[in-house]
């Protein structure tokens, strides 16, 4: 029973995290418009912004860029992203899902500027393993992440 108290704390830690954080929807400005994501996936809709990371900024509610193009993103960033497609999605399910996708399709690495795991496609760099033993931003290492949220 200790790995469920275990996951328990993991659970806690990310909601007090990101308790304080900005939880709004994030979106892209293209001009082909932003409906034709909502039919996605979970897994096609995460891959497809990080995608689309590389080449558009991420816009909050206040239509102010909050991220630049080109920048490597958070999980609270492409969960807010998500949401805005899938406003029932939380962010444990895109934790899981980004665990699930891995090294396949993804790389990643703890920013030791903005103190965060942050995340881009394995296509548009080739550089940085997911599977470190650093710490993130809430305090897992990101094998913790594969049923981080899960019912029993």
């Amino acid at each position: 029973m200790e790995w469920l108290e275990d996951k328990m704390k993991n659970e806690e830690s990310v909601l007090m995290y990101i308790k304080s954080k900005d939880k709004t929807p994030l979106c892209f400005h293209f001009p082909y418009g932003n409906n034709f994501l909502s039919a996605y996936r979970l897994r096609e809709l995460i891959t497809e912004i990080l995608d689309l990371s590389d080449e558009f900024p991420s816009y909050n509610v206040d239509n102010e860029i909050e991220t630049d193009c080109g920048r490597w993103r958070s999980v609270l960033d492409i969960w807010r992203h998500v949401i805005y497609y899938k406003p029932d999605i939380n962010i444990f399910e895109v934790m899981r899902e980004l665990f699930s996708i891995g090294d396949e399709y993804l790389v990643g690495h703890y920013c030791r500027d903005i103190l965060k795991r942050v995340f881009k496609l394995r296509k548009n760099t080739n550089h940085c393993s997911l599977f470190i033993q650093d710490r993130d931003e809430f305090g897992l290492c990101f094998s913790a992440w594969e049923t981080i949220g899960m019912e029993e």
